[in-house]
């Protein structure tokens, strides 16, 4: 009998420990490729798979890597989780051996996709709905700022950026405060994304999150929305719930099949309290999702359904509006109640009443105790150590 292929995550975090216990639950040979570094990290005590460490995760040695474990020619199919990742791959995947599959589309889909500044140009040539955007290269174009954009407005870089002192996104509610972060950050990045802060908490950002084969049909499909963020308003997911909104599966069908993108990918979507509508705030491609675990704990396994259509193995679509599992990541969502029960706009009891459907975290799992345990005693650990001081 031939041997299953063997899907290989690189890198470990919250999105992708789901991930490895949604393929894992399978019976799929996983291999997990992570930093040296982080060796000791309590994700990575996961039961499922096998871990290999390399020096740095973004150059020749996780190529040489992917090269020494395809010596046996069995079939690989990756599964990378950073947006550097998922760029770094697609710009080597012409030195990756045969039997490694990477499930992307061209590159200059990709690039399309993830540069904010071409993915403005791309929604407004086919009247996609965006926030109002300007693009920044230099300190002279802000003072046109006021011209095309109402304040407030985030401002972002064109492609994610994890750069210390850049966030994800910045909220600026005036000039000022665009022309000190801009002297602030200048020289980290030559060009900035502009664009007007639809109104709404965190609860009006919305997702759906999609497979799509490379002949183009839609085999997977969640939609969702966030209940918490941190940072707050512009960070990422602290908890989310599945939402009943059929018309994002549409529309985010819609603008991969227009980018001729097929493959894993996911919209974030910002609802405007003002018109009811839904305007695009940007699209996540051929990686999974950082909530990834709320898709699947309600049924939409989006990476077995990949895995098996790669591979032309039998797949059963799953579409799906609503459902009644939340999902958490524990330090985050803490982390923005506090922040939001500090400032009177939450309190405690309607903090622990939003959990109530919560039934998949980021770490804790029964099928999969030991990153919990491994948290535990370390939290256990820092406390002793605290005392003793």
């Amino acid at each position: 009998m031939q041997s299953k292929a063997i899907a290989v995550i690189i890198v470990l975090s919250a999105g992708s420990l789901a991930v490895v216990r949604a393929l894992g639950t399978q019976r799929i040979p996983l291999i997990i490729i992570e930093k040296k570094e982080n060796q000791n990290r309590c994700d990575l005590k996961t039961k499922y798979g096998k871990k290999i460490f390399v020096d740095n995760i973004l150059g020749q040695n996780l190529i040489n890597a992917l090269v020494k474990l395809a010596n046996n020619n069995q079939k690989m199919v990756l599964f990378p989780v950073m947006d550097a990742l998922v760029s770094y791959l697609s710009q080597h995947r012409n030195e990756l051996p045969s039997n490694v599959v990477l499930p992307f589309p061209s590159h200059n889909i990709i690039k399309l996709l993830m540069d904010k500044a071409l993915f403005k140009e791309f929604a407004e040539q086919h009247r996609f709905p965006i926030p109002k955007t300007f693009i920044i290269n230099n300190y002279k174009e802000i003072k046109e700022v006021d011209k095309y954009l109402k304040f407030p407005i985030l401002l972002k870089t064109p492609q994610k950026m994890y750069i210390k002192g850049i966030a994800k996104a910045h909220i600026l509610n005036n000039k000022n405060d665009l022309i000190s972060l801009y002297k602030k950050i200048f020289p980290l990045c030559n060009t900035y994304i502009l664009q007007e802060f639809i109104p709404g908490g965190d609860d009006q950002v919305y997702f759906c999150m999609q497979y799509i084969s490379q002949k183009g049909k839609l085999l997977a499909s969640f939609t969702g929305r966030k209940i918490r963020q941190w940072r707050p308003l512009c960070g990422g997911t602290a908890s989310c719930e599945p939402a009943y909104a059929p018309e994002l599966h549409e529309l985010t069908y819609e603008i991969f099949k227009k980018a001729n993108f097929w493959g894993i990918g996911s919209i974030e979507y910002k609802k405007d309290p003002r018109d009811g509508k839904y305007y695009v705030i940007e699209p996540t491609v051929s990686r999974v999702d950082y909530q990834e675990g709320v898709a699947i704990a309600n049924g939409v396994n989006i990476p077995y359904i990949a895995y098996c259509d790669i591979l032309g193995l039998p797949v059963k679509p799953a579409i799906k509006n609503g459902g009644n599992k939340a999902w958490m990541c524990v330090t985050a969502d803490r982390l923005a109640a506090e922040y939001y029960i500090k400032r009177g706009k939450l309190t405690k009891a309607k903090w622990l009443w939003s959990l109530r459907k919560v039934r998949a975290f980021d770490l804790f799992d029964l099928r999969d105790l030991n990153p919990t345990i491994c948290a535990l005693k370390n939290k256990i650990k820092n406390r002793l150590r605290r005392l003793k001081c």
